[in-house]
């Protein structure tokens, strides 16, 4: 079965510190996808925005929907490709483990080394530094030769001994650094000079990420350094094992550190924060190698690794949280915030309440559990109005911290301007009480001569102070709401000609534009209080908006829709469509807030 889910709409967040409990977004590709092998040692996106890896068994090419990918066959010299990097005309140099070095050139293979003198070079990283391809392995010797002017018997090797160099590094600065067992040292004409950082002692430097300030990252053992100027200017201490090595370290463009260790699956440390947060376990890796990050054109995270595939965090503005973060349960029709700013989530088996980055149940004395729909919550002050569709006659009280929660047996539930509180029920009818506590002797009025099933589905009061009734019969506008002794009156407006406001609406927002939105299970629509003008929305640009469940709109007044079938957000002419392969983690959209 499919999930149902919430979204809180915060626009233009991406990775921010509040939200540190949340499961990512994310795509996942394997083996069983077309990817060349769920063991991937290295990827990148070349200039053309494709994504390549380069795999256990082969070399795969990415284009957002499916793999092609090249073997043996195709003229590798092995299938086994650890490391790729693109030259100035689109080529990719592939360096085979132990066999050498391809060149793949307008899809075109061919070798450029495959061994030296006879002998076998193990090649399981390359960097490009003025026009010289080094291709070598960790603790061992260097492949080096002239791109431009390559001819195979002009390759030469390099020993590094006695200095044990982990890798190759470009720092910002633009000189050749070696990271090494006992520190950084310039690499210069084949040889080997010591870099003195000022605060920095000789450190077993395993790993480096450059960041966007003019600084960077270097990955040790039990700590990531950021340096400036030859300068330690912050340490970041990893405490999450004695002598843990930091295997990668990456920054990206937002200027989150991402990191991972030998097998223990991968961390974020967020900018502007120091607490290390293991996302890893989030999506399961949390005893995976990790093999390396990349953050492609779009600001989506991906991720290789030893055995499990490639996975690709994606729409990282957007927000999850699930049963897994500690959401009573995934089907919430009412979202809500008080005046502190905590979440308050209605969903099909109670409340949750989101406070400094954690889910909390709302608990207590209540003589029943709440599993049903939570149609409406409203908060004024410290009270909280919540109605509760699964029992018609409860009521109950409780408390949260300075929050007083109460809880009515209504289908839905509005606080009108003037104080009172309106009652949605489910025989086409609605009640008006002066308090909250809803007795017999409040009237019942029915919204036709009589009364029939017809479920109310929202209330909402707009700006000129008219009353509208969402049902599943259709839209009702009640207008000029007057009462004397005790009893209500109005005229009203029915929408029996309009496809769309002539079926079931499930959800009316008011937007800056003192536009009324309305969304329903035939479409949207729109009415301006100050033209009366009535717009529908049934098929935009190509897009099915029918099945409508919630609207809302944002700081720019850009129109958000929830639907069975996505998220949508509307502006001006533009649309876009969000939805489980773009990042949430289900299709279908209950409730919306901002």
């Amino acid at each position: 079965m499919t999930n149902k889910i919430f979204i809180v709409v915060l626009i233009g967040l991406y990775l921010s510190t509040s939200h540190y409990s949340q499961t990512p977004p994310y795509y996942h590709y394997t083996s069983s996808n077309g990817l060349a092998s769920s063991t991937v040692f290295h990827m990148i996106q070349d200039k053309a925005g494709y994504i390549w890896f380069g795999t256990l068994n082969g070399l795969s090419r990415f284009d957002g929907t499916r793999f092609i990918t090249y073997r043996t066959k195709d003229g590798l010299n092995s299938n086994s490709i650890t490391q790729i990097l693109e030259g100035e005309d689109n080529q990719l140099y592939l360096s085979n483990f132990e066999r050498g070095i391809n060149l793949l050139s307008n899809g075109k293979i061919e070798n450029l080394i495959e061994n030296i003198d006879g002998k076998y070079h193990t090649a399981s990283y390359m960097i490009d530094y003025k026009q010289k391809i080094y291709a070598y392995a960790p603790l061992l010797s260097f492949i080096v030769f002239d791109k431009n002017k390559f001819k195979k018997d002009s390759a030469y090797i390099i020993t590094s001994n006695p200095i044990l160099v982990n890798k190759l590094v470009v720092l910002p600065k633009g000189n050749l650094a070696a990271l090494t067992h006992t520190g950084l040292y310039d690499f210069i004409d084949d040889q080997f000079y010591k870099i003195s950082i000022k605060g920095l002692n000789d450190i077993n430097a395993t790993s480096y990420a450059k960041d966007n300030d003019g600084s960077y990252l270097l990955g040790s053992i039990g700590a990531i350094y950021r340096i400036k100027d030859n300068t330690l200017v912050e340490k970041y201490n990893i405490e999450l094992s004695k002598d843990i090595k930091i295997e990668n370290v990456f920054s990206d463009s937002k200027g989150n550190i991402w990191f991972s260790t030998p097998g223990k699956g991968f961390y974020v440390i967020y900018k502007g924060s120091d607490e290390i947060i293991n996302l890893g376990t989030k999506l399961k890796l949390d005893i995976t190698h990790i093999t390396n990050f990349l953050e492609d054109r779009e600001g989506n995270i991906w991720i290789t690794t030893f055995g499990k595939g490639v996975y690709c965090l994606n729409n990282l503005y957007l927000k999850n949280y699930t049963e897994y973060d500690g959401l009573i349960n995934n089907n919430i029709n009412t979202i809500t915030k008080d005046n502190s700013g905590r979440i308050i989530i209605g969903t099909f088996k109670g409340i949750n309440i989101l406070e400094k980055n954690s889910l909390h149940k709302l608990s207590g004395k209540l003589d029943k559990e709440l599993i049903g729909d939570i149609n409406s919550i409203i908060v004024d002050k410290n009270n909280v109005y919540v109605a509760w569709s699964a029992n018609p006659l409860y009521s109950a009280s409780i408390k949260y911290k300075e929050l007083q929660f109460n809880i009515t047996g209504k289908r839905s539930l509005l606080k009108l301007s003037s104080g009172d509180f309106v009652y949605g029920g489910w025989g086409n009818d609605i009640r008006i009480s002066k308090n909250f506590e809803l007795t017999s002797q409040n009237p019942v009025y029915y919204l036709s001569d009589q009364m029939q099933s017809n479920r109310i589905y929202n209330l909402k009061e707009d700006s000129k102070k008219n009353l509208w009734i969402a049902s599943a019969l259709g839209l009702i506008k009640l207008t000029n709401l007057y009462e004397k002794d005790a009893a209500w009156s109005w005229d009203k407006t029915l929408y029996s000609n309009n496809q769309i406001l002539n079926s079931r609406i499930n959800y009316i927002h008011e937007d800056s534009k003192n536009i009324v939105w309305f969304a329903g299970s035939k479409g949207v629509a729109s009415y301006d209080l100050k033209s009366e003008r009535i717009d529908n929305y049934i098929n935009v640009n190509g897009f099915d908006l029918s099945s409508a469940t919630s609207i809302s709109s944002d700081s720019k007044n850009r129109i958000w829709i929830g639907t069975l079938s996505g998220l949508y957000f509307m502006e001006g002419n533009n649309i876009k469509y969000l939805n489980s392969k773009t990042g949430l983690p289900a299709d279908e959209i209950l409730s919306l807030f901002y």
